[in-house]
């Protein structure tokens, strides 16, 4: 059944007797109708297309009784919110200690969630490897069978599901182990693929336990792939098809152009934690503060410090940049591999830019920057107009926030960090959305946790003056320490 077909008047008549708490845009009703006959299913949908809703109104089509999500743990927040908006059911973060997450999985909420990295604190098994009589080791398991013989779960969301690709890595095992232990699991990822079809195996043993794609990846490899060199595999032509239509009777993909009712404007926040480098440079620039000599310049001067400390680097007294660990870049990493057509990045300080060209060299990413020292802006403008190769437009705001077309090329904004300036962050979102724009605009912002980021937000919608923020930044700041 061609379920991308149904119309309104059909899904409304599927969906008569069930109530939602909002109601489900057209793509994810069809998501629903595809999923409810089935135990396991897999959305393949475009970031920003509300995969997260379809996810846990499928779970209320299921009427599962208890549900963990695993999850990066950039979007821990974001379920959260996405729970209390759609839904009427409690939830429970499973975090802190091993002891105290182990606790935690026999609480009583409805949905109950969990990061990547806490598979492996919760259900992991430190055991020794076993050594047989002629000396060699011998695999041990990656789980706890008396912890995951402990769960009450009937089923289990894997957000981001791309995160268990790899065959052998612990947390596959110990996915598909309590996977095991469940009768419904959704899928969940705009990019299923990062490498090559080798990425599906790993995803599709833990959401269906070998029905898709067999229980045994080498016996996979030996199928779908021929030797390339002497260390690359390359599917065989003949047998991609087949590999696809294996995935078909559990999977459903829509792309965000395809989602025709969503919103003109799609915002989405992904949150990363500060790292102990980040930590101590906030608590060295608080320790030399003197409440008592704050002024408005004083006070502007700490919003920036604090500021460039949460992108990832500080001006020294010679206005020299200092690089400190961050999070964020890896997080944009992540999402540069996600977003698959043209995406522009605005960034507020210089040190960033050349943070975000590294990164795109890196990853080996044709980009062009927008900022003040470069020469020639207006040829760096063309490159991402014109040139198809070029995928990333590094951007400051004050550089090409302000009179830029840019909806031919882009429909997608990452914000790496924010002025202080709502009349900024409107122009800079004006760049693509305008008239000629053909697709639904996507803004994501990059957050980092007990930061200044959150509380620029704040600032550009509104809610707070500058001198306020950053007084109750510090006194918060303390208190968390």
């Amino acid at each position: 059944m061609n379920y991308k077909s149904l119309s309104q008047q059909e899904l409304n008549f599927i969906f008569e007797d069930e109530s939602f708490k909002t109601s489900p845009m057209h793509h994810q009703l069809v998501s629903l109708a595809f999923g409810m006959d089935k135990q396991r299913v897999y959305f393949c949908h475009g970031i920003g297309t509300g995969k997260t809703v379809t996810a846990l109104y499928m779970n209320q089509l299921w009427n599962t009784k208890k549900t963990l999500i695993v999850c990066p743990n950039c979007v821990v927040n974001t379920w959260k919110e996405q729970i209390e908006e759609h839904t009427i059911e409690s939830y429970t973060v499973l975090e802190g200690v091993r002891d105290k997450r182990q606790e935690l999985i026999h609480d009583n909420s409805r949905f109950h969630i969990l990061n990547y990295e806490g598979l492996l604190s919760i259900f992991g098994t430190n055991e020794p490897p076993i050594i047989n009589k002629f000396g060699k080791k011998k695999k041990q398991r990656a789980y706890s069978i008396d912890m995951v013989n402990k769960i009450d779960y009937d089923s289990i969301i894997f957000d981001e599901i791309h995160n268990l690709k790899s065959y052998d890595a612990k947390q596959t095992e110990i996915s598909w182990a309590i996977s095991n232990k469940v009768k419904y699991v959704v899928g969940m990822t705009g990019t299923p693929i990062a490498k090559d079809e080798e990425d599906l195996w790993g995803q599709y043993y833990c959401l269906d336990l070998g029905e898709s794609l067999g229980s045994s990846y080498y016996s996979f490899i030996n199928k779908y792939f021929y030797k390339y060199t002497k260390w690359e595999k390359r599917i065989k032509p003949s047998m991609r098809e087949v590999l696809l239509d294996k995935l078909k009777p559990s999977t459903i993909r829509f792309t965000r152009e395809e989602c025709v009712d969503l919103p003109e404007k799609v915002y989405q926040k992904y949150e990363v934690d500060m790292t102990k480098e980040q930590t101590l440079m906030i608590q060295n620039i608080i320790n030399k503060v003197e409440l008592e000599t704050l002024n408005t310049e004083n006070i502007q001067n700490l919003a920036n410090k604090f500021s460039q400390v949460a992108g990832g680097f500080i001006f020294d007294d010679n206005h020299e940049p200092i690089y400190i660990k961050s999070n964020k870049i890896k997080e944009l990493q992540r999402l540069l591999k996600q977003i698959k057509s043209p995406v522009i990045v605005f960034h507020a300080y210089q040190p960033e830019g050349v943070m975000i060209e590294k990164l795109c060299k890196k990853m080996k990413i044709s980009y062009a920057s927008m900022r003040g020292e470069i020469k020639d802006i207006n040829a760096q403008e063309d490159k991402f107009k014109h040139d198809d190769k070029c995928m990333v437009l590094i951007a400051h705001l004050k550089s090409a926030g302000t009179g830029k077309n840019l909806q031919d090329k882009s429909s997608s904004m990452i914000f790496y960090s924010n002025e202080y300036s709502s009349l900024e962050r409107e122009q800079g979102e004006g760049r693509i959305w305008r008239k000629g724009q053909e697709n639904k605009c996507l803004y994501i912002d990059l957050i980092c946790k007990k930061s200044m980021d959150e509380r620029r937000l704040e600032i550009i919608e509104g809610k707070k003056e500058l001198s306020k923020i950053v007084l109750d930044y510090i006194e918060q700041f303390k208190g968390s320490i």
